[in-house]
């Protein structure tokens, strides 16, 4: 008999004592995952940094646990002490704004913090740059100079400019800003700009304003202007020199007067012009040949040339339209004349080559004006004297007898001025209204008729005239608005109407333009505004000065 395994044996005999079945004993459940480590210390690095503005770097926070294990995975927030000089990313970016600092960066996790400390430095400029280099300027305009500091690779950088100054403040100043302001003529001046130690220049140029007219005078076939610093400019008919520019070209816009003169005053004639310089010097230039310049020859120049002196300084010289010779008014109020005088009614001879008293003296003269071999000039107390041919009744003593003594005008008449350049005269009184005497063939007399006038007779329908002018066959005046009126002969538009329709009454010029100075010649007017001067008429020689030939009945702008 086999032997049994005693451990099989207990087996058997427990599986018998309970029936037979067997239940296994569950394993224990494994043990809980260690809770994970806590962040003690959080670390920025690099801790401390210097940055230039604009400038980024990255930090990096460590975090540790307790036992100085680094730990990963966990959320970072990040902040700074400063953003106005330092901000700082969420993913730990620092970026430099200005210069400054120290400021704080901290980072910061499960209450636990680290910091770095970030200065930004101050710009290093290389250079600066003024915009724009150079510049023009009239009087009265302003530039905006804009400075921009650069690094040395010629990056803009964001700083202001420290100082501006200019070297010359009586041509140009500068603002805080850098806004420069023409004060007068001049320069270059220097504009300088100055930020830290590195400084930058610009140069400004300042150029007068452009003369502007103050005074017009209409010849009988060409315009000259006063400018307002004295130049004179003259256009239209030349073939006689009398532009004055060194030719004998005609212009049909303001040509200079040539040699550089300053005048004070000029009367445009038929083909000659003269004027007064700002050092009392009669000068002529134009047609020679009847010794209407007065410089002693009978040769025709195209530039100003120098009246012979009579020993007095001339206050006003005149010239008429259709005639060939000139007179002038001296500081005394004597009269001298000079040119060819065929009827010798004017200076007594029919030549005289140099400047000659008058040889019967007009009372003291405050004013005068002369026609076609005749003269006409007011005295200290408003009279107007006149002398010479008469043909047409213009000498206003009632009849057409030649009268070489100067002789008050009949009437009593009191005028403030009086303009006698062709064969009718004209006066203004103070109360506005306007008398003339003469040839009326027109009607440029502004009597409403066409009848020739030995007395003065008073212009029709208008009392308020504050100038008047009068033209070969034509007459015009200003009203106390400014506006224009114009009378007689209108064949080539003279009236600016915009007709042709003579007219023996004044008719307003087209446009409604307030003027405060006109002239007159023989086939075309010039008138001063606030924005300029205006011509019309005739222009075949270019007497408007619009750059053209074209007649027009209306004002033009001179260009």
């Amino acid at each position: 008999m086999s032997r049994i395994h005693p451990l099989i044996f207990l087996a058997a005999l427990a599986s018998a004592c309970s029936g037979g079945t067997t239940t296994p004993t569950p394993p224990p459940p494994p043990p809980p995952p260690p809770p994970p480590a806590a962040v003690a210390t959080v670390t920025v690095t690099p801790g401390t940094s210097t940055l230039a503005i604009n400038a980024t770097a990255p930090l990096t926070a460590t975090l540790r646990d307790a036992a100085g294990n680094t730990l990963t995975g966990r959320s970072v927030s990040w902040s700074t002490s400063n953003q106005a000089i330092a901000t700082v990313s969420q993913t730990g970016v620092v970026t430099a704004v200005t210069a400054g600092g120290p400021v704080t960066i901290t980072a910061t996790s499960e209450g636990k913090s680290g910091t770095a400390s970030i200065t930004v430095s101050p710009p290093v400029i290389a250079s600066l740059e003024l915009s724009p280099p150079t510049t023009t300027l009239g009087v009265g305009e302003t530039v905006q100079l804009v400075a921009t500091p650069r690094d040395a690779a010629g990056t803009a950088l964001p700083i202001n400019v420290t100082t501006w100054a200019t070297n010359n403040d009586q041509v140009a100043t500068v603002s805080s800003s850098g806004l420069v302001t023409a004060i007068g003529p001049g320069g270059p001046v220097t504009i300088s700009a100055q930020a830290g130690t590195v400084s930058a220049t610009a140069t400004i140029t300042v150029t007068a304003p452009p003369p502007t007219v103050v005074a017009v005078t209409a010849g009988f076939d060409h315009t000259c202007a006063l400018m307002d610093d004295g130049t004179a400019r003259c256009w239209g008919s030349n073939f006689n020199g009398q532009l004055g520019d060194g030719t004998t070209t005609n212009r049909s816009t303001p040509t200079p007067v040539a040699g550089g003169h300053r005048f004070k005053m000029l009367a445009a004639g038929g083909t000659a012009t003269c004027g007064i310089d700002t050092n009392d010097v009669t000068r002529c230039w134009g047609a020679g040949a009847f010794g209407q310049l007065g410089n002693g020859s009978t040769t025709s120049s195209s530039v100003p040339t120098p009246v012979t002196s009579p020993g007095e300084v001339m206050v006003e010289v005149s010239l008429a339209h259709q005639t060939w010779f000139a007179c002038a008014l001296s500081v005394t109020g004597k009269v001298y004349c000079w040119g060819t005088d065929p009827t010798a009614e004017i200076n007594g001879s029919t030549e005289v080559l140099v400047p000659t008293l008058l040889p019967v003296t007009v009372p003291v003269a405050t004013e005068l004006s002369v026609g076609t071999l005749y003269g006409c000039g007011l005295i200290t107390s408003g009279a107007a004297y006149c002398w010479g041919a008469n043909p047409n009744g213009n000498l206003g003593n009632g009849n057409t007898t030649r009268n070489p003594i100067p002789t008050e005008i009949l009437g009593g008449h009191v005028f403030t001025s009086v303009d006698a350049r062709s064969v009718h005269s004209c006066g203004r009184k103070a109360n506005g209204q306007v008398w003339c005497w003469g040839n009326n063939a027109s009607g440029q007399l502004g009597d409403g008729s066409q009848v020739q006038r030995a007395t003065a007779v008073q212009v029709t329908g208008i009392t308020d005239f504050t100038e008047v002018a009068v033209g070969t066959n034509s007459t015009c005046g200003l009203r106390a608005n400014g506006t224009a009126w114009c009378w007689g002969s209108n064949a080539n538009s003279t009236l600016g109407d915009g007709t042709t329709t003579l007219r023996t009454a004044p008719v307003a010029v087209s446009g409604g333009r307030a003027y405060t100075e006109v002239s007159i010649g023989s086939g075309h007017a010039c008138a001063l505004a606030a924005d300029g001067l205006y011509c019309w008429g005739r222009n075949a020689e270019g007497q408007l000065g619009d750059g053209t030939t074209t007649t027009s009945p209306v004002p033009k702008k001179v260009l």
